[in-house]
Parts: structure tokens; C-alpha cells; sequence
């Protein structure tokens, strides 16, 4: 009896602190500091990466993050982060939004809440030209490299289960290695495959067969619904107004179509 009375008590004060005007709210710890805390990658060009002449990060995804800051009427603080790192680190509350190519998988939507969709990725897989990789099925028991953490490592795994994943800090040392020959391919997203593949030492080619279409958001700690609402709401209007499309162009090229649009991730997984 003594034991199932704590427990009671127990339940009673965890439903107190559910339900407690106390607990923190992540909007309004946003809009009382008056900053936004936006988590992002530092080494995926054109998404994220460090400008030469200025040591800034620049790129789509702190674009955006800044776009939603001023709508939002506060200051941005872009926070580098790892691959790896991105889902604890917004978690552990030391960012408040996560831009960061954060793909939709149903895994990660049960460790966060995502954004409406703001870009929609294409993972490919990128060899040495001529190595004759045909499609993803003449992959099967090749070593192949990814950023350790990312969607595109657990999407190697799921469609090719017989590939040795060789797991990597960033997108760039998974590129190095294909070059030196340590791993017979890499996969990334397409956009930042093209931007290696035009800068290496040896001639690369990717393999025809997409791995994966994958629309991303952005992400916010699970429960956080009055941000998310909010941020929703920012990118619902950069939509509206072309400046969504405007930053596309920025990064992409003004001559490259914007084949999606701003709207809910379920929308693209229908």
C-alpha cells in the first residue's frame, strides 16, 4: 500500500508540472530575450558554410533563419552545430530552432516537431567515374560514405541493407575519403554532391537511381506548439511574398527552377 500511495503521489506531481504556468514556454523565452537561437550546419555549401572573406556562416538555411528572426521581430544568433549533433542540441534547450538540412524521417518526428517544409532535398549517391555502379542494387556490399547522423546514413542502410556505411563527422570528410579511395562512393544530397563533384581532383559521376526525395524542415523541440506556430506563420508569408523564392535563387542560381513550394511536410509524403 505504502508503495502504490507514492506512486499516486508521484503521478499527482508530475501531472502538477505538466500542467504548471511555470514551465517554461519556448516562444516566450524567444520573444523575452529578444533573440532567436538558430541551429545550423557550417559545412554544407550551399546550405551552410563558412564565407572566406568575412569567417561568417552563410548559406539557404541562415538566410532563412534570419528572415524568420526579423518577421518575428528579434535578433538571430546562427549557432554552428554537427550533423550528429543537431536533434541533442535542440533538445538540450541551447538552440530554439534547428536549420540545419533537417530531412523529414518518421524517426526524428518522434524527437521533434517540424516546421511546414522549406526545401525538398534529393539524396543521391556519387562514385568515380566509370566504376560502373549502375543503380543503387550494384551497390549492394560496397562501402558507402555519409555524415555521421544524418538521414541519407540510415537511408543507405534501409535500401541498400548490405552496404558497409562508413559513417563521417561532415559531408566534406565523406567526400575526401571517396577521392583518396578509402570507400567506393558517398551519399549526400544532391545540391551539395554537385557543388563536390565540380571541385574534385578526379572525375566523379553519380549513380542514376535517386536514393531518396526528402522534404526538410525546420526543427523545434517536441510540445513547443506556439513556436512552431509562429515560425509557420514566417515562412508561410516569405511564401506569400516571394521572398522565399528570392533566397532560392540567391544560392541556387537565378536560371534554376524552384520545383516546391512552402507548404506542410505531409503534404510531400502523401
Amino acid at each position: 500500500m505504502r508503495n502504490l500511495g507514492l506512486k499516486i503521489a508521484a503521478l499527482a506531481a508530475g501531472a502538477f508540472i505538466a500542467v504548471s504556468p511555470a514551465q517554461a514556454d519556448k516562444l516566450d523565452d524567444v520573444m523575452n530575450a529578444g533573440k532567436l537561437r538558430c541551429g545550423v550546419i557550417s559545412a554544407a555549401k550551399p546550405f551552410g558554410f563558412l564565407d572566406a572573406e568575412t569567417r561568417e556562416v552563410v548559406g539557404y538555411d541562415i538566410d532563412f533563419c534570419k528572415a524568420i528572426a526579423v518577421r518575428m521581430d528579434v535578433e538571430i544568433e546562427i549557432v554552428p552545430i554537427s550533423v550528429e549533433g543537431r536533434i541533442p542540441e535542440l533538445q538540450q534547450g541551447s538552440i530554439d530552432v534547428l536549420a540545419a538540412a533537417l530531412g523529414y524521417t518518421a524517426a526524428r518526428d518522434e524527437q521533434v516537431d517540424y516546421t511546414l517544409s522549406y526545401y525538398v532535398g534529393v539524396q543521391m549517391v556519387m562514385s568515380h567515374e566509370g566504376a560502373g555502379f549502375t543503380d543503387l542494387a550494384s551497390l549492394a556490399g560496397k562501402s558507402i560514405g555519409t555524415a555521421k547522423g544524418s538521414s541519407t546514413e540510415q537511408y543507405v542502410r534501409d535500401i541498400i541493407p548490405t552496404a558497409e556505411v562508413a559513417s563521417y563527422q561532415d559531408i566534406p570528410a565523406a567526400f575526401l575519403a571517396l577521392v583518396q579511395g578509402k570507400i567506393d562512393a558517398v551519399a549526400m544530397t544532391d545540391v551539395i554532391a554537385a557543388e563536390l563533384k565540380a571541385k574534385s581532383p578526379k572525375p566523379m559521376e553519380f549513380v542514376s537511381e535517386p536514393l531518396k526525395f526528402e522534404p526538410w524542415g525546420i526543427g523545434v523541440a517536441e510540445g513547443e506548439t506556439r513556436l512552431v506556430a509562429k515560425v509557420d506563420a514566417a515562412l508561410a508569408a516569405m511564401e506569400a511574398d516571394g521572398e522565399a523564392e528570392a533566397i532560392y535563387h540567391t544560392w541556387f542560381g537565378e536560371d534554376k527552377q524552384r520545383n516546391f513550394k512552402i507548404v506542410p511536410i505531409t503534404d510531400y509524403l502523401k
